[in-house]
Parts: C-alpha cells; structure tokens; sequence
C-alpha cells in the first residue's frame, strides 16, 4: 500500500457499520406496540429531511422541534411525545446493541486506516451514544457526531460539513461511508467522495451515485490507500 488518497474516513452506523437488519427485528415488537406514533416518526423525519436538503439553517433544538410535529399527528403535547421517544427510542433500544454484531472485519479494518495516519469519525441520523462502545470503533473515533445534535437530519449538506469542520479538515479531503441515498446526496453536496457498502438489497440510486461499492471491509483499506 502507498500514500492515502483521503485523510480522514467517515462512517456512517445503521445499515453501514452492522446489518440494519438485525435492529429491525429486535425492535419489530416495539413498532407494533407503538405503530400509530412511530409511523408519525418516520412521516415527520421524511419531511425534515425534504426540508433540510438545502437548508443550511439548522434546528436550535432538533428534538424539541420533531417532537413538536409528530405531536398533533398522535394527539399528545410535544413535552409527552419527547419524553417517550427519549426513554424508549433512544435509550431504550440501547440493549438491543449488546446482542447485534458488526459487518466481519469493521474493527480490523478502522485499525489499520488509523495504523496509516488516517483521521477517524462517526457521522449518524441517531445519536452513537445509543450504540455503546460500537464494537470498539467509537474508541478509535476523533470525532463523533450525531446529525440531530447538528440540528439537520442528512442529507442535509450542513452535518457534513459540520463534520469537515471538527475534523479540522477541507471535506474534499475526507472518504464518508455509508449505504443509503442520504448518506450519498449529503456528503456529495458538501464535496466529499463516498464509499458504500453493497448488499443485495443496495437501491439501484446508491449503486449509481456512490463513488466506490464494496461488499468485504477488508478491501476498504486497498481503496484509501492506493
């Protein structure tokens, strides 16, 4: 291997990191307990996100302002609607991350980027800390964000190049990883290249707009490093 083409990789989490998945069946009882609020959850970040493409004004307090609108959609205060996505959504479902594994070879290959200078990050939807230590990669991190901290959902440019900025770095200089359009349309929009892990079920949109497809971490390594 020779000189890095990037210097810093970026990682994505759900559906980059681990199976996505492997979540989705741990948490399926709880989406059926609580359809009618998670279906308002997932309607209302669809619309932010809309919202946030272009935007580059961020939410003071994202949470405070989901919360707000999936409110009159359940018929509950945003105080009620927060609370219980707090306790149950975000810490709740950190347990689950105790019985879910990583992709083969996530760790091994994070060592050895940073074995070559490499910066490392984490750049998620949901914030890391749900994670736990993720498999010890979180340990290896320089930086870890979570865009609703950011106050813009991706793929809103602005967590990129929130990102770029606690990295210390121009975003042309920075590899993200990630599987999905936002995490492709996002870190384009800022001016970073991406790589994105391919699965059977990888959208024809991923697999055209990604910059590098790989389905084995082991080859990620080979690609930084030319």
């Amino acid at each position: 291997m020779g000189k890095p083409r990037f210097r810093a990789v970026a990682f994505d989490i759900d559906g980059t990191l681990y199976p996505g998945w492997r979540l989705a069946l741990r948490v399926m009882p709880f989406m059926i307990r609580n359809a009618r609020l998670m279906r308002a959850f997932r309607a209302v970040r669809q619309e932010l996100r809309r919202e946030q493409r272009t935007a580059l004004i961020p939410f003071e307090d994202f949470f405070f302002a989901q919360a707000t609108r999936i409110a009159p959609r359940v018929g509950l205060s945003a105080e009620e609607v927060r609370a219980f996505l707090d306790t149950a959504l975000y810490r709740g479902w950190r347990r689950h991350f105790l019985h879910i594994k990583p992709f083969p070879h996530v760790l091994s290959s994070v060592l050895e980027l940073r074995r070559h200078g490499l910066k490392i990050a984490l750049l998620s939807d949901f914030p890391p800390s749900q994670k736990g230590c993720l498999w010890g990669v979180r340990a290896l991190c320089d930086v870890t964000l979570g865009t609703e901290e950011i106050g813009s959902l991706k793929p809103s440019p602005r967590a990129f190049y929130a990102l770029a900025q606690r990295l210390n770095l121009r975003c042309e200089e920075i590899l993200y990883v990630g599987n999905s359009v936002h995490d492709v349309e996002g870190a384009h929009a800022a001016g970073m290249r991406i790589a994105c892990v391919r699965r059977p079920f990888t959208s024809l949109r991923v697999r055209r707009s990604a910059d590098w497809l790989f389905s084995d971490y082991r080859t990620l390594c080979a690609y930084v490093i030319a």
